[in-house]
């Protein structure tokens, strides 16, 4: 079915709408602190109460000679046209050391995340936890909703769990709560790493299957992304090249493009329904309610001196 009308609906609806990407703040609900002890010399850092820069941390390091002892709290956040997510590391060494010792926290820390409009999403948490031999455990607490009950701890070296949640301009807050420490002689050589990794991602009820292999080494991603009405889809090519052309179609019409330089058959799948150049950052096709249910076949096109190549190319399943 070739449909360009459909797609220039699309298209007068992405005119209208403005992208929603969700902002994060980040404060802290307790004092951060960090200690560190090597021999005779000691450091350590603290961060008061209150808001944080997104990206920052807490680092206590003693050097002495070949001798190492380090205590670190650090965290980053972040959001773009698809994602909003943080991640904080605690991490806790002694190397080399007969007497050293170090201690981080009780550290906890809030991230709020909102938004402009209310809207659903699928929150992920990953912990991991790695430690050497004998070292004593860590503390790694997550609470979805700060609400005071402990959604997921890092009792494991992996953990990791899927909630749908809803936020606006009331955030929604993640607290993470770390602490760990290797005492005085407990290790010459200790390590302890802890990580938490917290996605929020846009649910707009989509289904995205690999649908063609690309002839070049391009490849492309196709993801739900942030809008008014919770109905985008995002194709990021993330190349550096002169000219991509974005191919949507609502029927496959597979064709082979030429390109001579290239070992692998350059396989064009969707029809040729809508076609977009795809600037630095990707191009956002907005699929609203009112255009539901629908499938979309998306692959990108890379123009060459050599000829035509494809990226890899999707069906979007739009209920």
């Amino acid at each position: 079915m070739h449909n360009p009308v459909f797609f220039a609906t699309l298209l007068s609806l992405n005119s209208l709408l403005v992208a929603q990407v969700p902002t994060i703040a980040v404060r802290a609900v307790s004092t951060l602190s960090t200690s560190a002890q090597n021999g005779a010399v000691a450091s350590s850092q603290t961060r008061p109460i209150g808001p944080l820069p997104t990206i920052g941390n807490v680092d206590a390091i003693v050097t002495n000679g070949a001798s190492l002892v380090e205590a670190s709290t650090s965290w980053g956040a972040t959001a773009n046209a698809t994602l909003a997510g943080f991640v904080v590391e605690q991490h806790l060494v002694v190397r080399g050391s007969t007497g050293g010792s170090c201690a981080s926290g009780p550290n906890e820390i809030v991230f709020g995340v909102s938004s402009p409009v209310q809207r659903p999403a699928i929150l992920t948490v990953r912990l991991s936890k790695a430690a050497s031999p004998g070292t004593a455990s860590t503390t790694v607490l997550v609470d979805i909703g700060n609400d005071g009950t402990i959604d997921a701890t890092a009792a494991s070296p992996v953990n990791m769990l899927s909630k749908a949640v809803s936020f606006g301009q009331q955030p929604l807050e993640v607290r993470v709560v770390l602490a760990g420490g290797v005492t005085p002689g407990q290790a010459t050589d200790a390590s302890l790493d802890d990580l938490v990794v917290v996605q929020v991602e846009p649910d707009n009820h989509l289904g995205v299957l690999p649908a063609a292999a690309g002839c070049a080494n391009q490849a492309a991603t196709l993801r739900a992304a942030w809008d008014l009405d919770s109905m985008l889809l995002d194709v990021d090519t993330s190349v550096a090249t002169p000219l991509v052309v974005g191919v949507f179609g609502l029927s496959p019409a597979p064709v082979v493009l030429p390109n001579a330089s290239l070992p692998l058959p350059c396989l064009l799948v969707p029809s040729p329904d809508l076609l977009v150049v795809v600037t630095p950052g990707g191009f956002t096709l907005h699929v609203p309610p009112a255009a539901r249910p629908v499938s979309i076949w998306a692959q990108g096109v890379q123009v060459t001196a050599a000829g035509l190549a494809t990226t890899n190319g999707f069906l979007v399943l739009a209920p």
